[in-house]
């Protein structure tokens, strides 16, 4: 009787360690998968920074012929060693509450920008060329 009970003593204790392994190796995969996850979530902020930036550095695109133009541009951020792309959507001129619509045609535009591989981020922001001035309006995580 002894024997029985200290066999059912040893075959609860494999069972508990057995189910610890497994809770175990769980939490390494999980661990692992959120920091990749983070990782690449941190490479498409990167890019998509550099492209925010790019658009201060370039001039406005021409729009009297096209409301809405799709175009791409390549950067390389400094924490990344592979170039991703974004795509950047010019929406037009915004105009100014107390301005003249020619001063503003040639001053701020909308623009909506997507940036990212696995993890995509996308952006709404005003560039003031003129001034050298950004103003993000809002920013989201894009699930495909």
């Amino acid at each position: 009787m002894i024997m029985l009970w200290v066999m059912s003593i040893l075959m609860y204790l494999t069972w508990a360690i057995v189910q610890l392994e497994h809770y175990l190796a769980l939490d390494i995969k999980s661990t692992a998968i959120q920091q990749t996850y983070l990782e690449s979530f941190q490479k498409a902020e990167h890019t998509l920074l550099a492209c925010e930036q790019s658009l201060l550095d370039s001039h406005p695109f021409d729009l009297t012929q096209s409301k809405t133009l799709q175009h791409s541009i390549t950067s390389k951020p400094k924490q990344q060693s592979p170039i991703q792309k974004c795509e950047i959507e010019t929406i037009g001129p915004v105009a100014s509450r107390g301005g003249s619509k020619k001063e503003t045609l040639q001053q701020k535009y909308l623009y909506h920008i997507r940036a990212g591989d696995h993890i995509r981020i996308a952006s709404t922001l005003i560039v003031d060329h003129r001034n050298g001035t950004m103003t993000r309006l809002n920013w989201q995580q894009l699930h495909d």
